[in-house]
C-alpha cells in the first residue's frame, strides 16, 4: 500500500547509480491515506513527500505537480489515467521530439510536459516539476511506426472534457471550508451527478461568488463544464463515423446548444477547449437549419460552418454539411470539394465514399462517381456484409449512375441484387431533414429503381407492377400525404407518359406536387425534378409553351441535372429551338453547358 521514500532511495536507486546506471525517477502519486497506516494528505502531505524526494540522489526527477497542487485523473486521458502520465507517454512516443531527430531529450520532455499538462488541466491548476542535470541527455528513441499510428489516431479524436478527479480525494479540502461553501459544493456536485445541469449551473454561480479560485471551485467548474458538454458529445460522436447518422430531435439539439453556451462561458477563452466549443456551437446552429428545414438564411448557416471548420478543422461532419449547403446553392465545385475533405478525414467510412459519389453525380463526374460507389460497396461488404443498409444504398446509387449513362445491362443486376435484401422502406426512401426519417438523399427510391430501369429500357410490362406495388406499400407505411409516397407516384407518372397516357401522367405529377407543397412548402427544391418531368410530358405532347413554363419552374427550384437533360431523348423535339436554348442559357453558364456536347442537337 505504500513505500517510504527512504526505502525507495536506499533499496533501489542508490545501488543502481553506484554501478553507473542512469536512473530516471517519475512520480505520479496521490496523497491518500495508506491501507495500514495514515499518511499525511492534502497540501501538508504533498510538502512532506516533496521534501523526501528532494533528498534522493537521482539526477533526474519529474513530479506530476507542485507540492501545493493536486494531480488529476480522468477518462479523457487514455481512457482513465493520470494527466501527467498520459502527457509523459505521449512525449516519450515522440510527440516531444521538437527537432525531429528521432530522439527525445530530457529538455524536450521537460518542455512538452510544462506546455501541455497545465493546458489540459485547465481550469484546474497542475504544474509539473522537472529537474534535470544534463538537458541534452536522451530519454527515449522514437519509433516512427508507433508515432505515426498515434498521430493518426489522435487527429481523428475530437477533444471533449470529461469529469476529472483529484488524486487523494476532496474530503480534506471540503472539511476546510465554511459550512455555507460546503453546503453549496455538495448541492452542486449532487446536481451534476443526477444531470440536473440547469440547477447545478445556478448553484455553482452562487458558490463562485464566495469562492472562484480555490482548488475546490476549479474542480467544480471543470466537472460542471464537462457535464454540460455531454449532450453535444452524444450528438456529434456518431457523426464521426457517418455524418448523416443522426437520430435526434430539434429540441435535443437546442438543449445541447444551450448547455454548450454555459460550458463555454464557464471555461473562458483561455481554456484549451474554448475554440472547439465555439466551433461545435456554430455547427449545431447550422445543423438545425439543414436537418429540420428551419426557415433561415442559408448563407448565414454556411458562414457558421466555414467558421466552425476554421476553429476545428478535423471535424468531418462540418465538411459534410457544408457540402449539402453548397449542393443546395448549385455550387457543384465547392460541394465536391467539401465532400472530398469529408472523405479525407474518414477514409475507412463507406458512407464517406457514398456521399462523395452523390457530389460527383451532381457535378456530372460519372466515372468518379462509379469509382466512389464501388469503393463504398467494398467497404460495406467487408464490414457489415451484404445485408447492411449502406451496401444496399451504394448498390442502388451505382445502378442509378449506370441508368443515367444508358448502361442498363450493368444497372439491372445491381438493382436485382440490392432488392434481394429486406431493407425497410424508411431506410431506402427517406428525405434529408424530414423528421423521423434517416437522412437519405431524395434520389433514393428503393425498389422503384428496378421499375424505373425497365421504364428507361422500354420494358413497360415489367415496370408497371413493380412501381404500383412500391407505391401502394409507401402509401400504407407513410400515408397519402408524405413525400416518400409522392416520389413513387412520380415514377408511375413517368411510366404513363412513356406509354402515351399524357393526361394521366400530368395527373400523377400534379398530385405529387400538391403533397410536396403541402408538406415541404411551395418553393421546396425537391419539386424541381417533378416540374422538369412534367415539362418532358408536354414536349412529348408537342405543347412546347407548357413544357418551357414547367422547365423554368424546375430551374428556379434549382433542378440542375444537365446530364439527364442532355441524354433524355424525349427532349429531342425541343432541343434545337431558340426558346429552349435561351432558357438554359438563362440558368446555366456557358462553361456548364459546354460540358454537354449534344445539349442542343437532336438525334
Amino acid at each position: 500500500d505504500f513505500i517510504s521514500t527512504a526505502d525507495l532511495n536506499s533499496r533501489f536507486i542508490e545501488p543502481l547509480t553506484t554501478k553507473g546506471c542512469e536512473v530516471v525517477l517519475i512520480v505520479d502519486a496521490c496523497h491518500a491515506s495508506g491501507l495500514n497506516r495514515n499518511l499525511s494528505g492534502g497540501v501538508e502531505g504533498g510538502k512532506i513527500t516533496m521534501m523526501a524526494l528532494e533528498n534522493m540522489t537521482s539526477p533526474v526527477k519529474m513530479y506530476s505537480c507542485q507540492a501545493s497542487q493536486y494531480s488529476l485523473e480522468s477518462e479523457q486521458w487514455g481512457g482513465g489515467r493520470g494527466l501527467f502520465s498520459y502527457v509523459l507517454m505521449e512525449g516519450l512516443y515522440g510527440m516531444a521530439d521538437a527537432d525531429n531527430n528521432k530522439v527525445v531529450s530530457l529538455r524536450e520532455i521537460q518542455r512538452y510536459l510544462e506546455d501541455n499538462v497545465p493546458t489540459l488541466a485547465s481550469p484546474n491548476k497542475q504544474d509539473p516539476i522537472i529537474k534535470i542535470d544534463n538537458p541534452k541527455r536522451a530519454i527515449s528513441k522514437v519509433n516512427d511506426l508507433l508515432l505515426n499510428e498515434y498521430k493518426v489516431q489522435k487527429s481523428k479524436n475530437l477533444p471533449f472534457m470529461a469529469r476529472a478527479d483529484i488524486k487523494g480525494g476532496m474530503d480534506g479540502l471540503i472539511r476546510a471550508m465554511d459550512t455555507t461553501r460546503q453546503r453549496l459544493y455538495r448541492e452542486c456536485d449532487s446536481l451534476i451527478n443526477v444531470k440536473e445541469l440547469e440547477k447545478a449551473y445556478a448553484v455553482f454561480k452562487a458558490y463562485a461568488q464566495l469562492d472562484s479560485t480555490s482548488e475546490v471551485s476549479l474542480q467544480l467548474r471543470r466537472n460542471l463544464s464537462a457535464s454540460l458538454q455531454e449532450k453535444t458529445a452524444a450528438i456529434l460522436t456518431p457523426m464521426l463515423e457517418d455524418a448523416s447518422k443522426v437520430d435526434v430531435t430539434r429540441e435535443e439539439v437546442m438543449l445541447a446548444i444551450d448547455d454548450l453556451e454555459k460550458a463555454t462561458e464557464l471555461l473562458g477563452p483561455a481554456n484549451f477547449l474554448y475554440k472547439n466549443l465555439v466551433a461545435r456551437k456554430l455547427f449545431l446552429q447550422a445543423f438545425v437549419i439543414k436537418k429540420f428545414n428551419v426557415k433561415g438564411n442559408p448563407d448565414a448557416a454556411l458562414a457558421m460552418l466555414e467558421e466552425s471548420a476554421k476553429l476545428e478543422p478535423n471535424a468531418p461532419y462540418t465538411y459534410y454539411y457544408m457540402g449539402l449547403f453548397h449542393r443546395d446553392k448549385n455550387d457543384k465545385d465547392k460541394s465536391k470539394k467539401n465532400f472530398k475533405q469529408y472523405v479525407d478525414l474518414i477514409p475507412s467510412s463507406g458512407w464517406a465514399y457514398n456521399n462523395l459519389g452523390y457530389s460527383d453525380v451532381d457535378a456530372g463526374s460519372f466515372d468518379e462517381a462509379i469509382n466512389n460507389y464501388q469503393q463504398a460497396i467494398r467497404i460495406f461488404k467487408d464490414s457489415t456484409g451484404k445485408k447492411g443498409r449502406g451496401y444496399v444504398t451504394s448498390m442502388n446509387n451505382l445502378g442509378m449512375v449506370y441508368t443515367k449513362l444508358g448502361q442498363y445491362d450493368k444497372a439491372e443486376p445491381l438493382f436485382v441484387d440490392a432488392n434481394k435484401f429486406k431493407v425497410d422502406m424508411v431506410t431506402v426512401m427517406g428525405f434529408p431533414g424530414f423528421p423521423g426519417i434517416p437522412g437519405m438523399p431524395d434520389s433514393m427510391h428503393g425498389v422503384n429503381n428496378l421499375g424505373k430501369l425497365y421504364v428507361r429500357k422500354g420494358d413497360y410490362d415489367k415496370a408497371e407492377p413493380i412501381l404500383v406495388t412500391s407505391s401502394e406499400e409507401a402509401k400504407k407505411i407513410f400515408g397519402p400525404d408524405h413525400p416518400a409516397y409522392a416520389r413513387t407516384i412520380v415514377d408511375i407518372g413517368e411510366l404513363k407518359g412513356k406509354t402515351g397516357n399524357y393526361d394521366k401522367a400530368i395527373e400523377y405529377f400534379d398530385e405529387a406536387l400538391t403533397i410536396m407543397d403541402k408538406v415541404l412548402g411551395a418553393d421546396n427544391p425537391r419539386s424541381g425534378e417533378i416540374y422538369f418531368q412534367k415539362g418532358v410530358i408536354y414536349v412529348m405532347e408537342k405543347n412546347n409553351a407548357q413544357a418551357l413554363e414547367n422547365f423554368e419552374k424546375a430551374f428556379q427550384m434549382k433542378y440542375h441535372d444537365l446530364k439527364n437533360i442532355e441524354l433524355n431523348k424525349s427532349l429531342d423535339p425541343i432541343r434545337t429551338t431558340p426558346a429552349f436554348k435561351k432558357l438554359l442559357k438563362k440558368y446555366f453558364s456557358e462553361k456548364e453547358l459546354d460540358r454537354h456536347s449534344r445539349m442542343f442537337s437532336a438525334g
